[in-house]
């Protein structure tokens, strides 16, 4: 429940994200800011379950290389770290008070002074898709895991509006969906593997023993080579025009659809 809430946060930045030049600075910022902040009341939730979920694939993935005493153990620790959360939350009036404050912005977005017509969507989508191909260059040339976490980030954006538009051409815009849907999953779990190592692994709240830290670093970059690999070859395609093109390009399908 906690992940598709923030799934569908990150659904609706990318749906302000694609009318922001006919929200205004000031509704954008505000509105942006208060979803942004509400997902991330509930992220230290989703990464304590996530953590757990990627020590059992590295597992299945890496059977040989890996203690199973000691992943056993690691384990058991990550389940508990996140029944803990899980119990405080539910302990706490956290989420009955992000229902209330949903509920009085559910009433907001009928203000919003949004009208049919298809630029209203054209510049809000291809800001998104310039920005996503020039995140895209700079993880290329240096693929740290913030520029990489930065990049996946549009990649999402990308993705939710793409979703939005589809029904412009079916035939068309439904491959890009899908392979727009996978370069994110590879950033998405790119980005879960990295966060494991630095709050796992080289955090320090949990004692592992060197052998173990070793073995799960090479496992882990293994695993990463392969996403970062495939993500890339996959964005040389999706961010293959111009923004100036694919601006063009998806105005004539939109005007078409909504004439």
């Amino acid at each position: 429940d906690i992940h598709t809430s923030r799934k569908n946060f990150k659904k609706l930045r990318g749906v302000i994200r694609a009318v922001r030049p006919a929200l205004g600075e000031l509704v954008y910022k505000r509105e942006n800011a208060f979803f942004r902040d509400v997902g991330r009341e509930l992220s230290g939730y989703r990464e304590s379950f996530v953590q757990v979920k990627t020590l059992d694939f590295m597992v299945k993935e890496f059977p040989n290389q890996l203690d199973t005493s000691g992943v056993t153990e690691l384990r058991e620790r990550l389940k508990a770290d996140h029944a803990d959360r899980m119990e405080k939350l539910r302990a706490g009036d956290r989420t009955h008070s992000i229902a209330a404050r949903l509920a009085r912005t559910t009433e907001e977005i009928a203000d919003w002074p949004l009208q049919r017509n298809h630029a209203l969507v054209l510049d809000g989508i291809t800001a998104t898709y310039r920005r996503g191909r020039k995140e895209y260059r700079q993880a290329r040339n240096e693929p740290t895991t913030e520029r990489l976490h930065s990049w996946r980030k549009r990649v999402k954006y990308h993705w939710y509006q793409v979703r939005m538009i589809k029904a412009a051409w079916p035939e068309l815009l439904a491959p890009l969906d899908d392979a727009v849907h996978s370069l994110a999953d590879d950033l998405g779990d790119d980005h879960d593997y990295a966060d494991f190592e630095a709050r796992v692994i080289d955090g320090g709240e949990i004692k592992l023993s060197p052998k173990m830290i070793r073995k799960l670093h090479k496992a882990m970059a293994a695993r990463r080579d392969a996403l970062q690999t495939s993500a890339f070859g996959a964005a040389r395609r999706i961010y293959a025009e111009e923004p100036a093109h694919f601006a063009r390009r998806l105005g004539a399908y939109l005007e078409f659809t909504w004439a």
